[in-house]
């Protein structure tokens, strides 16, 4: 599957190198602002990246509307509907870098920060990414019995797999997977009391039935 990166940059370059070379990739977007160095330092990542075989392209944003920002996002996603995308926000503004995380979380992207400043001597490419934890599952994707059984465990904190099974009237083993899947997106999590399993929804959950409702 095509690997697109979408990465953030600032008067710094090294971030992205980083980047590619730890998960690779076939299509890099480089968000940049208007600014004589940041368009410079851009244009070379560019040369750079083109000179390992990976397409690149930029992309001017206007820094003080970071709506734009989001739908950059969103449009590059739909320029490739079947591609993995990742999304780089080391370099650039920290509030352009933060629209960019809104956009990566609303298409499901992978987000990560690379340490790239530090001068680590020996660390491995590896051990400088930070992943940001977004939910693993685009709104569009929470749909019907599963959307609702999530609203359910908002609503009502500690209910269980049998009392979704009989508010649902659904069978046991179709309950079971609708929260398993739940739980595997992160937007549940499961405790136990005793033989009892309580369930409760996350933060990731909250803010994605946020987004949906």
């Amino acid at each position: 599957m095509k690997k697109v990166h979408i990465a953030t940059v600032g008067v710094q370059f090294g971030g992205v190198f980083s980047g590619l070379l730890n998960y690779g990739a076939d299509v890099l977007y480089l968000l940049h602002s208007n600014r004589d160095d940041v368009v410079t330092n851009a244009q070379l990542i560019k040369r750079k990246v083109e000179q390992i075989g990976c397409t690149c392209h930029l992309k001017l944003i206007d820094v003080y509307n970071v709506q734009t920002v989001i739908e950059t996002v969103l449009d590059i996603s739909k320029a490739h509907p079947k591609a993995t995308i990742f999304v780089n926000i080391s370099g650039g503004l920290s509030y352009i870098a933060a629209a960019t995380q809104i956009g990566a979380y609303l298409i499901g992207a992978k987000v990560y920060f690379m340490r790239y400043w530090e001068k680590e001597e020996g660390e491995a490419v590896a051990e400088k990414v930070i992943e940001l934890p977004l939910p693993k599952i685009r709104p569009t994707e929470l749909k019907g019995t599963r959307r609702k059984i999530l609203g359910y465990i908002e609503k009502n904190p500690g209910c269980n797999n049998k009392e979704i099974t009989d508010v649902f009237k659904i069978s046991a083993q179709m309950s079971s997977k609708h929260v398993l899947n739940l739980i595997m997106d992160e937007l549940v999590r499961e405790e136990r009391t005793g033989k009892e399993k309580k369930l409760f929804i996350t933060n990731s959950g909250k803010l994605l039935l946020k987004i949906i409702k």
